[in-house]
């Protein structure tokens, strides 16, 4: 079963590569706490991260308000109810941006049409 969210197209790879999304999209197969709206914390391995920041994660643990805690063996969260993402405090942010957006701009490379050939050149 993949955990990956569909549409990873040149559209999605321009929308994070726009945001900060691709800083958390960098931060793929790393540790992350994300703190919901709703207060709750939840914390496991990220497995991938769409253009809408919806991120979906495995081996999570999820505490809420009232200290009670969940675990799940995979757990999607909805980009728009995130509050916060902590991030490792050993980040280089700028050169893992700058890497991210180097590595978009190759998969975008290889979304694009070549021209087609005439009927001429194909013999």
């Amino acid at each position: 079963m993949s955990l990956k969210p569909t549409g990873a197209d040149r559209t999605e790879l321009k929308k994070g590569e726009a945001s900060l999304v691709c800083l958390l999209q960098a931060l793929e197969k790393s540790v992350l706490i994300v703190e919901l709206k709703s207060g709750a914390l939840v914390t496991g391995e990220v497995e991938s991260v769409d253009g809408d920041m919806n991120i979906a994660m495995h081996n999570v643990q999820m505490q809420h308000l009232d200290g009670k805690i969940e675990s799940f063996d995979v757990y999607f969260v909805v980009g728009r109810f995130i509050r916060m993402v902590e991030l490792p405090d050993d980040l280089a942010v700028e050169q893992t941006i700058k890497q991210r957006i180097g590595t978009t701009e190759r998969a975008g490379r290889a979304y694009q049409r070549k021209p087609k050939r005439k009927a001429a050149e194909r013999r």
